[in-house]
């Protein structure tokens, strides 16, 4: 048996991104026993102890898609259009066509799930190791800033 903690902040910004990791978290796992509080702060989030072990390898979690910017609210359209500012620069400095950093979709996704960790970005469609390893800090760094 392992044991993981996962917190849910309850903000508009946090909380559906927050929700997203801990449903995937709760399909790749079976999980044992779950207890969960309401801990009141700075901003107030729900922790959860989890007390779990390993589905089978078998077991393929779905990676986290938006395939539009009509999914987005206001606040993660201007998300989306710091990383495009972003991705175009990048581009330009590799010179590279600036789909073949990211896709709108991905963009779309990061916008909307805010990564805040580059092992959190694994669980955007379309981002595995080597994408992350080449642009994941560069991301996250430009969520931070928005």
């Amino acid at each position: 048996m392992k044991i993981k903690v996962l917190q849910i902040r309850i903000s508009e910004r946090f909380q559906h991104p927050d929700e997203c990791l801990v449903n995937d978290f709760l399909d790749r796992h079976e999980i044992i026993q779950m207890n969960a509080k309401l801990i009141e702060d700075e901003t107030n989030y729900w922790s959860i102890l989890i007390y779990y072990k390993n589905k089978s390898a078998s077991t393929v979690p779905q990676k986290f898609f938006v395939a539009s910017e009509k999914e987005l609210s206001e606040d993660e359209k201007l998300i989306f259009s710091e990383l495009r500012k972003w991705r175009m620069s990048k581009s330009k400095d590799l010179r590279l066509m600036p789909f073949m950093i990211c896709h709108n979709t991905h963009l779309f996704s990061i916008a909307k799930y805010k990564p805040q960790t580059a092992e959190e970005l694994l669980h955007i469609k379309g981002f595995n190791e080597n994408k992350v390893k080449k642009y994941g800090l560069e991301i996250i760094e430009v969520l931070q800033n928005v």
